[in-house]
């Protein structure tokens, strides 16, 4: 309010890094001490003080996915906001090694080059653009950075556990079940993972 002199500063966030280091979504109390704007420019006004203006900036500093953090520096006090550009969104199915992720970018398209960040470990996507992160023996909601080049986005999901069901359909004929004799007995077993089919080659006896 009232500022003659007005400092816009642009500083782009290294995603990536900052979810490493914090494991928090950006939020306007990120700390920016020590880091360079990438832009800077400061603005003079001569309006007189009871008047009420209202003001554009254009930021075309921008520009790409990203998030950055736009800084108004007067009269001794700071106002930010964060921009937020792109998302990376991601699809999961269990399968017999573990659970299958597909990232998707903001429009919904698969993501080729995408990896995710688990525990300080990558997984990247092979090539049918799928990742697969291996069952957990300690099944619980895991935190995840979801990366796709200099891009990164911050996520969640439930790790599961390994959970096997094997069940058996059996048909007897009452005819065949003689007194000292062998009968034939049809039998189709079945190997399930959460409730999804995995081949039974799975089975080592």
């Amino acid at each position: 309010k009232n500022a003659k002199t007005l400092l816009v500063k642009v500083f782009e966030i290294n995603e990536l890094n900052y979810y490493r280091a914090t494991g928090q979504q950006i939020n306007t109390q990120i700390d920016l001490d020590g880091l360079v704007a990438n832009y800077q420019k400061t603005y003079t006004y001569t309006d007189p003080a009871l008047r009420r203006v209202k003001r554009t900036f254009e930021l075309p500093q921008c520009k790409g996915r990203g998030i950055f953090v736009v800084e108004f520096i007067g009269n001794g006090k700071s106002s930010r906001a964060i921009i937020r550009k792109g998302k990376l969104n991601f699809l999961s199915r269990t399968s017999s090694a573990g659970q299958v992720f597909t990232v998707l970018d903001e429009q919904g398209d698969v993501v080729n080059d995408a990896s995710i960040h688990l525990r300080g470990r990558e997984y990247e996507t092979d090539e049918d653009a799928q990742i697969l992160i291996p069952y957990s023996t300690n099944p619980r909601n895991e935190q995840i950075i979801i990366q796709s080049g200099n891009f990164a986005t911050l996520a969640s999901f439930q790790h599961l556990g390994e959970s096997y069901q094997l069940n058996a359909g059996i048909h007897v004929e009452r005819g065949a079940l003689l007194k000292g004799e062998t009968a034939n007995v049809p039998l189709r077993p079945a190997l399930r993972m959460h409730n999804r089919d995995v081949s039974l080659d799975l089975l080592e006896e």
